[in-house]
């Protein structure tokens, strides 16, 4: 499936919304000094996404935001389905 080029603060908003199936730094070119690599994520849906190719100093530090949100996010929706309670007459109405 042919990737879709989008913004870093759009990947990290697909993270934080648990989202990402994965998420992967790869590096676009490494020369003496010079390092730059992009972010490249999949969806649940089959959706893929990257980042263009950046400074690794910079991406590196955005690569770690985007973990941090994948595992909040995980948990902010597995705790938000788990503190709901179903009610009888919910289930009745759907």
């Amino acid at each position: 499936m042919k990737s879709q080029k989008v913004h870093y603060l759009d990947i990290e908003g697909l993270a934080i919304n648990g989202l990402l199936r994965k998420a992967d730094l790869i590096d676009c070119e490494i020369k003496p000094k010079i390092r730059r690599s992009k972010i490249i994520v999949e969806t649940f849906d089959g959706k893929i996404f990257e980042t263009e190719c950046i400074d690794y100093e910079r991406i590196v530090r955005i690569w770690i935001v985007i973990k941090h949100y994948e595992k909040w996010g995980r948990d902010i929706v597995i705790k938000g389905l788990e503190e709901k309670p179903v009610k009888e007459e919910d289930l009745e109405k759907s």
